[in-house]
């Protein structure tokens, strides 16, 4: 915490992943001395827990450690909360004329400064840490010039000023970013339209017993029709869409909303804004695909831990989700006993994208197109290219280490793959290396200074398995 007395509304927080999201876990306010304590529950089935502890203190910079824990053990942290750095710098409009009583936030990163969503994070009451809301780190008014200063911020971060009044988008004048060491800093206001959507959709029997992921897209339609490059976020019910109104446009523009998830059939409708009304709310109603357009795929990557248990597999679909715009969508698995992985997606032909949580998961990517049958399951065993297993042990007292990282090299160099990580038996299993001759190298600080880093060249021949040991 900052030398000296702790100021009043300091917040200390820990944050974790559960299920899909983030969250806060717990928060606490530190004493004068800056000592506190915070109580936080670790999801069941967990044994090593991976948190995040920061502060938010007013006028500083906001500081985190990330941290691997076990439940049920004490930690002591220590954060050092450095002194803020200042950035000044004044809002005019493209009239050149300073716009007065602005509210502006200041977003920590260019991807949190783009979800201008006009919410500013409230760490002591959000019950869920949002990925970008919370990375905005401050807020301020600005003055009858439009100048504004705000402090708390690291001197070399890169920042982006972002209005959370609806009638403005900012732009600022340096590639869109900001630093503090850049001195003084020229925002451009431009007017600006919003498009709130708000998505309903029948309920489907999905084996995963989750829902799929909903895309939204918004694409102008006059002056010209193309994809919106601004904001949607596509993980609430009600959507929101903010962007600069087209310069040749300021006498109205229409666009086109359109939503749907792989289950559900896409819908559509047209909005209509302006020349005075730039903000509209609209309501779209998803009906469920009928049996015959939703099949099953049950995925068999054939890896497994050393225990014999399943890696995860992550599993996406291409598809459209607007006249000129196509995603990537996450398809929701659920595991199954027999070690196979089932899921609902599209029937028909879909290119399709797949990746297993393994050490050195380079060598577990696969792409390609598939074919889900109508009325029954599709069977897909992942057809991976020859390779064998390997397992790497890490210094000699086979003991529990940190986090670390082990690169492989093939022997022309030309492949390589990193794992970094906590080894919690001080090894690493690799169940696909494919075959050839391959070079492990572990970059660890558990040896003396000038001698070299552990490293052991070995053969991995099609199905079979290899020990490679590492020592300092």
């Amino acid at each position: 915490m900052p030398h000296g007395d702790v100021p009043d509304g300091a917040i200390v927080y820990v944050a974790g992943r559960v299920g899909r999201s983030t969250r806060y876990l717990g928060r606490a306010r530190p004493g004068r001395d800056g000592a506190f304590e915070i109580d936080a529950s670790a999801p069941d089935g967990k044994e090593i827990w991976y948190v995040r502890v920061g502060t938010w203190i007013d006028g500083f910079p906001r500081v985190e450690k990330s941290l691997d824990v076990t439940p049920g053990t004490a930690l002591d942290v220590v954060l050092d909360v450095p002194d803020g750095a200042h950035l000044a710098g004044r809002v005019i409009g493209e009239d050149g004329q300073p716009v007065a009583g602005l509210r502006v936030a200041i977003a920590q990163t260019i991807a949190a400064g783009l979800f201008k969503t006009g919410h500013v994070a409230d760490p002591a009451h959000d019950e869920e840490q949002s990925g970008r809301e919370s990375e905005i780190v401050t807020a301020t008014t600005t003055d009858a010039d439009g100048r504004f200063d705000v402090s708390g911020l690291d001197k070399q971060s890169p920042y982006v000023p972002a209005s959370t009044d609806d009638r403005w988008w900012l732009e600022a004048n340096n590639n869109g970013t900001v630093r503090p060491i850049d001195g003084f800093v020229a925002v451009t206001a431009h007017p600006a339209f919003r498009v709130d959507v708000e998505v309903v959709a029948a309920a489907v029997d999905d084996p995963t017993g989750t829902w799929p992921s909903m895309q939204v897209a918004l694409e102008t339609l006059t002056p010209a029709p193309q994809p919106f490059a601004g904001i949607g976020t596509p993980w609430t019910p009600t959507v929101t869409f903010r962007g600069p109104i087209p310069a040749e446009a300021r006498s109205g523009f229409s666009v086109r909303v359109r939503a749907d998830t792989r289950l559900h059939r896409s819908t559509e409708t047209a909005v209509a804004l302006g020349p005075t009304v730039w903000s509209q709310r609209v309501r779209i109603a998803l009906e469920r695909k009928s049996r015959d357009e939703i099949g099953s795929i049950a995925v068999d990557a054939g890896l497994k831990n050393a225990d014999g248990t399943p890696f995860f597999v992550r599993l996406r679909m291409k598809r459209q989700t607007g006249e000129r715009q196509w995603t990537h969508d996450v398809v929701q698995l659920s595991a199954r006993e027999d070690g196979t992985f089932l899921g609902s997606v599209p029937t028909g032909r879909h290119e399709f994208g797949l990746e297993v949580e393994v050490p050195f998961k380079t060598f577990a990517v696969w792409k390609g197109d598939l074919e889900i049958a109508v009325g029954r399951e599709t069977p897909f065993r992942v057809p991976w290219p020859a390779h064998g297993r390997v397992r790497i042990r890490l210094g000699s007292e086979r003991v529990p280490i940190g986090n670390g990282t082990v690169t492989l090299e093939s022997a022309d160099r030309k492949t390589g793959a990193t794992w970094t990580g906590p080894a919690k038996t001080a090894e690493i299993w690799a169940p696909i290396v494919p075959v050839g001759t391959w070079t492990a190298i572990w970059q660890t600080g558990v040896r003396r200074p000038g001698d070299p880093l552990p490293k052991a060249t070995f053969d991995v021949v099609a199905g079979e398995q290899v020990t490679v040991d590492l020592v300092p």
